[in-house]
């Protein structure tokens, strides 16, 4: 189902091209890259979710670098923050399951937001970059050692993904066939009122009808986590978009064609996965 949605938008987008820009065809069908790495991940959960952790902050990392003011520096800094992360999370996680685990984790992430803008705005704006990133996607790693059970988070980790995936693809189609005014030009041109409001309409219908299906919740809670949701990718897009701008560049690499580098493409995620689970963990309703 979520192929054939996925294969309606690239429909869609090859339909209008007249209409939009020339790289919006090839920009949706770069998901199809995307798509198959993450439902391996899944298919593999949970020892796939935390292979896609690992991958994601080694291609982040590796991004990053390239813009440091002192490449050696960070670099050190990149290697020992994950290896520590990564080694720690799992040699404790194996021996015991921590029910406050994602309570600590998501401390981690409002402290690395609280710093943030102080940080890219004295030009530190590469490890503001990395900790934001590290502490917002680390969710992802230690979400299947959280104490709840392998069904629970296997659905909600899915039901983050594909919201978070289809968000995106909604503001941005949205935002190329009827965006004409602007949120905030000089940190992010392309960003418009009408590219929102989209995603927001596509994310809140589609976690009711995904949410429905597997029976995790209750209509109405499935449709405020669609807004919350939605409204967090778009800030997170947002961030990353103030980073690029204080960097002076458009994009943060060229590895995936029409989306630029990995850190362009999971800037949503990097705040959706905190806002979902979260909601998961201190708002439980239905069978959460």
């Amino acid at each position: 189902m979520l192929y054939g949605f996925l294969s309606l938008s690239s429909i869609l987008a090859w339909r209008f091209r007249r209409y939009a820009s020339p790289g919006l065809q090839q920009q949706v069908n770069a998901w199809w890259l995307i798509f198959p790495v993450v439902t391996a991940a899944l298919l593999l959960f949970p020892l796939g979710i935390c292979l896609l952790f690992l991958l994601l902050m080694g291609l982040i990392g590796r991004e990053l670098s390239i813009h440091a003011r002192q490449t050696r520096r960070f670099g050190v800094i990149a290697l020992t923050s994950i290896t520590v992360y990564g080694l720690s999370a799992l040699i404790l996680t194996q021996s015991i399951q921590w029910p406050w685990l994602i309570q600590s984790q998501l401390l981690l992430f409002g402290l690395a937001c609280a710093v943030f803008i102080p940080l890219a705005l004295r030009q530190q704006e590469v490890i503001a970059c990395w900790w934001l990133s590290l502490c917002g996607l680390g969710l992802l790693f230690t979400a299947p050692f959280s104490g709840y059970s392998t069904d629970i988070i296997f659905k909600t980790l899915f039901l983050l993904f594909v919201l978070t995936a289809f968000n995106d693809v909604a503001q941005f189609i949205s935002g190329k066939l009827l965006g004409k005014h602007r949120i905030a030009p000089k940190i992010s041109p392309h960003k418009t009122w009408q590219g929102l409001f989209g995603g927001i309409l596509v994310t809140m219908i589609l976690a009711t009808l995904l949410g429905g299906y597997l029976h995790l919740a209750d209509h109405n809670w499935l449709l405020a986590c669609g807004l919350g949701l939605s409204l967090c990718g778009f800030v997170g897009d947002f961030s990353l978009s103030f980073v690029k701008r204080q960097l002076a560049i458009k994009d943060f690499s060229s590895l995936i064609r029409g989306h630029g580098g990995i850190l362009d493409r999971v800037d949503s995620l990097i705040f959706t996965a905190p806002a979902w689970l979260g909601m998961v963990h201190f708002f439980p309703v239905g069978n959460l």
